[in-house]
């Protein structure tokens, strides 16, 4: 769709442009004449676009070559048909391929891997809760020094956390 409000800048008054992937899917099926206009360079697009415009002069030739007839309906229909198809399908590619790029799959580690579990606070005094928790990170922080030693990450961790209420405190 970016690219079609980009080529309809280049139209003239009353005139239609389509890519030249629209034009690659139409050629031959439509009874339209195109003229190719060259590769152009449009606007947020990194390569020069294929385009084509319908062969004529102005409204006057598009206008004649969009007459309300029932062929030139149905080839209107068929070109917009295509071009939304087009689109789909990009905006599809693009969001299997981003997720793709986006999620990419960790390897496990192949060497010692520990996970430090957090202390539980004893003490009854739930101040206390905040040194025990220092504790865990410290050694979790100084653990990670090791290069050969993959440490299992904080949040991971933490989860197994006991509360006091769950330990019948």
């Amino acid at each position: 769709m970016n690219i079609a409000a980009r080529l309809e800048a280049l139209a003239d008054p009353g005139g239609i442009c389509i890519s030249g992937t629209v034009f690659d899917h139409v050629e031959g099926k439509l009874p339209l004449q195109f003229q190719f206009m060259g590769e152009q360079q449009v606007k947020n697009i990194p390569k020069p676009v294929r385009v084509y415009r319908v062969a004529g002069e102005g409204r006057r030739a598009a206008s004649t070559a969009l007459s309300p007839t029932p062929a030139s309906r149905r080839a209107v229909i068929v070109l917009v048909t295509v071009i939304v198809v087009l689109a789909a399908a990009a905006g599809g590619w693009y969001a299997t391929h981003s997720r793709t790029i986006a999620d990419p799959v960790l390897a496990l580690p192949t060497g010692p891997s520990i996970a430090v579990l957090p202390f539980a606070n004893l003490s009854g005094d739930a101040k206390q809760d905040y040194f025990a928790d220092g504790i865990t990170e410290q050694i979790i922080t100084e653990l990670t020094r090791f290069r050969n030693l993959f440490v299992i990450a904080r949040n991971s961790t933490f989860q197994y956390r006991v509360k006091q209420s769950m330990c019948g405190r």
